[in-house]
């Protein structure tokens, strides 16, 4: 469950970070930086939730389900 929260608090980082980029960016006159910050913002959150998909929640599936039926 820890895991689970640490996963949350690295997207709500991101999400800061995002925010913060915006203010300084006018959006209007620059909409192509807005626009690559926000899909770098994506990609990283998007890597966070891939992460701990792979690396704890199919890691526990793994084990729970005996891998007799290889």
């Amino acid at each position: 469950m820890s895991d689970f929260f640490t996963l949350i608090g690295q997207i709500f980082v991101v999400f800061l970070i995002q925010l913060v980029l915006e203010v300084f960016i006018d959006t209007g006159k620059h909409p192509y930086q807005a626009a690559i910050i926000n899909i770098a913002c994506f990609l990283g959150s998007l890597y966070f939730l891939l992460d701990f998909l792979f690396n704890k929640v199919l890691v526990g599936l793994n084990t729970m389900v005996p891998t007799s039926f290889f």
